[in-house]
Parts: C-alpha cells; structure tokens; sequence
C-alpha cells in the first residue's frame, strides 16, 4: 500500500551565519501543536493550541503558554493569580489548581485549596486531586522531599530521594530515585498495595482517585486499586508504554509510536467517551486523564531546531516507533536538486533525534533541509 509522504521544511542561509525555521507543511495545513480533548467537555480554544503542558482536571483545563503563562478552558474552579509567569508546570483538580514557576515558587487557587504551606519556594514538581469530599496537593522539593496537604497532609517518616509524586483521591505516591514506590493514605479499596511485580523498575506513576498506575521500565503498566469501573482492566498485551495519566475513573498511556491506549469509566453516568480515543489521534507527545475528559497534545512533522557548529548543521525532530524518516537537502528548492543526507535516514524510537549534516555550508551557498516520512 502506499502511503502519502509527509515533508516538513527548514531554510538554513550561511550568508550571515543565520537560521530560520520553516512551519511544516502538513496536509491539512497545520502547522502548530494541536490539543485534542475526548469525554466531556471537549472544547479547545484555538489560542491553547501553542500549549507545551496540558492537565486536565473536573470539567476544565490547564496548559502552558510558549511564553510561561498559564491558560485555562472550561468551568474552572476559582481565579487564579494575576500574572502568572514563567510557569513550568500546572495541576488541575476538583475544586482547587496548582501552578509551579521556573523559580519554585507555588501557586494555588480555588475553594478546595486548603491554603499553601509556607515555605515553598523550591519545589521542582507538583500534583492534585480530589473526589466528590475532599482534596489533595503535593510538592516535590529538589532536595528529594515531599510535602503533603489536604486529605492526606503527612508524609511517611525519612521520605526522601524522590523523584516523581502523585496524588489520588485520599492517597499518595512517590518514585523514589532507586525504581520504588513508597505509597500512603487511604487504603480501602488496595491503592496503596504495590504489587510484587512492581519492584525497582519504575520509571513514572499516576493517581486516580481510587487506584493507582505504574509504568516499568520494559514498557509495561502496572494498575491496582479499585476497578469497578473497569480502571484495572488494561488490554491484553500492552508494550512499548513512555507515559501514563489516570483520571478519576479511567486510565490512559501513551505509546512509543505516538498513539494511545485509554481504559475504564465503562458505565453510566461515569461515561462520558473520556476513555473514546479519537482514531485520528497521532503523533501525540503528552496526555493528561481528568473526571469525564481526556487530554493530548499532538505535533505536526518538523525539524524543531537546527544549530551550526564549524560550519555543519545540526538538525533536531521528534520521531516515532515504527516510523522511518529521512533528512533531505536541496542547494535551491528546486525539484530534482533533493537528496538525503549521509546518515539521514532514521528509524523512529519515540523520542527527539539529531542528524548531522557532513556537507559544511560554506559562506557562499545557501541549504534547505526538509524531513519525509
């Protein structure tokens, strides 16, 4: 069969020592990230397209502008501080959001907040949830420590090492640097009950409010808790998983070739199609699982960035898992005048790639570069 041949495009002009970066050309003309929504809601406004983080919470969103700032769509809970700024990550909950800026400072707002700790001014990663009773926040300091507050405000004695949190409903988790997981809180329904099998090769967990998710380091997922909903039953043969996001009553995971799987919410009236993956959903690089929608953000085909070293260029792209891409070159646009480059032909691993381009680009001549799969 053949397939339609998808280019992206980059202008590099050694003239002045200048590059400039082409949008991709894509066949329905995008050429930025694009944020899917599936469940309900499943508004996205165009301007939260350009988002480079996505958490999505009880009927509303979070993301991130290019520019740090934040952006919100949906019934929000409660007003967020004017001028947020320099933001690297966002958390949406219930009744309450959390903001983390470049610095480590914390933000909060809503109802549900239950106030911030003070003191939080180097937090590295943060996390929120909560049911239909309550709430719940979580800070990683770099230090490696976890601070905790609303439904579960302590933390079990000597934490430390950590590198990623999250937090459920009335329970918490924490990856601790060595691959464990140190779990706490409530513990009706067996959330907090790590598995054998998960040991010491974790590499990312999530929370929803009544089970919890690991992803080991084969590409695998590990789920537990209640699954009454149908939130534990993960298909049959799940492999090459990069990330994983659990919403109150379903999961998601997001594969190495840039798809995703979604499970659970299987009856009314948790059913909102928040585990209907759209099937024309590809190329995704992030997901974020709320109450009754889920959230992707998607890329477009393109050379990111392009650096020169020693008058050879440097070409950047993210690819994906059972796709093959080539790197082309052209001294002038013109039809024929395309060839790959040495070493310009990769096959995708869900992750970015370099390519090195070995012609040096001499102060006289001018090179375009675009990318095929």
């Amino acid at each position: 069969m053949n397939l339609p041949v998808r280019f992206g495009q980059t202008f590099l002009h050694n003239c002045l020592l200048c590059l400039a970066i082409l949008p991709a050309r894509l066949p329905n003309h995008a050429v930025a990230n694009q944020v899917v929504a599936w469940g309900n809601p499943t508004n996205v406004p165009v301007e939260v397209n350009q988002t480079v983080a996505i958490s999505a919470g009880w009927g509303y969103s979070l993301g991130i502008a290019p520019d740090g700032s934040l952006l919100v769509w949906g019934s929000a809970p409660g007003t967020p501080p004017a001028g947020l700024s320099n933001l690297v990550a966002v958390a949406a909950s219930r009744s309450h959001s959390l903001a983390l800026r470049g610095d480590g400072t914390v933000f909060g707002w809503g109802p549900g907040l239950a106030g911030i700790p003070d003191g939080l001014t180097n937090a590295m990663a943060i996390s929120a949830n909560g049911d239909i009773d309550g709430r719940q926040s979580l800070v990683l300091n770099r230090d490696g420590t976890v601070v905790a507050w609303g439904n579960v405000n302590t933390v079990p004695d000597g934490l430390s090492n950590v590198v990623a949190i999250a937090a459920g409903g009335w329970h918490e988790l924490a990856l601790k640097n060595n691959g464990t997981i140190v779990a706490w809180g409530s513990d009706d329904y067996g959330q907090t009950d790590v598995p054998p099998d998960v040991t010491n090769n974790v590499i990312a967990i999530a929370a929803g409010d009544f089970h919890s998710m690991a992803l080991k380091n084969d590409g695998t997922v590990s789920v537990w808790g209640w699954g009454g909903e149908g939130q534990l039953d993960q298909p049959a043969g799940l492999s090459n998983v990069i990330a994983i996001a659990a919403g109150t009553y379903h999961s998601l995971t997001l594969k190495s070739d840039g798809t995703v799987v979604a499970w659970g919410a299987t009856y009314p009236p948790v059913d909102s199609g928040q585990v209907a993956v759209p099937g024309t959903l590809t190329n995704v690089v992030a997901i974020s699982a709320g109450a009754g929608h889920s959230l992707a953000i998607s890329i477009p085909l393109q050379i990111t960035s392009v650096t020169l070293t020693n008058q050879s260029a440097r070409l950047r792209f993210h690819s994906f898992s059972g796709q093959q891409y080539t790197v082309e070159s052209s001294p002038d646009l013109s039809p024929g005048s395309w060839s790959a480059l040495p070493g310009g032909s990769v096959s995708g691993n869900g992750q970015d790639v370099w390519v090195a381009d070995t012609n040096a680009v001499t102060s006289a001549t001018a090179r375009f570069y675009r990318l095929k799969q």
